[in-house]
């Protein structure tokens, strides 16, 4: 995906963390957790806003735009791409 979080960025420049930003915008760790490592695949408004009003920045801040291609996450070493690969339960 083109648009990445660059939440861990900010969260590092103010030395706060993901559990201290939650408290203080009462967005939900799992959430804050995902902009932190950049895996999350939509954001609402709302939570954009809230990050941008605690944080004191603008949406640019938070979030950037590469025509770059990401690399695909990595499939788990027992499972394949496919799905081939996995055990069953006996």
């Amino acid at each position: 995906m083109p648009v990445h979080s660059k939440l861990s960025v900010r969260l590092g420049e103010r030395r706060l963390k993901i559990a201290e930003l939650s408290r203080s915008t009462g967005i939900s760790r799992g959430t804050l957790t995902r902009l932190y490592k950049d895996t999350a695949d939509r954001v609402d408004l709302d939570v954009l806003d809230r990050l941008c009003r605690a944080l004191d920045c603008d949406v640019g801040d938070l979030m950037s735009f590469s025509t770059a291609a990401k690399p695909a996450r990595p499939v788990h070493e027992t499972q394949s791409a496919s799905g081939e690969g996995r055990s069953k339960s006996v």
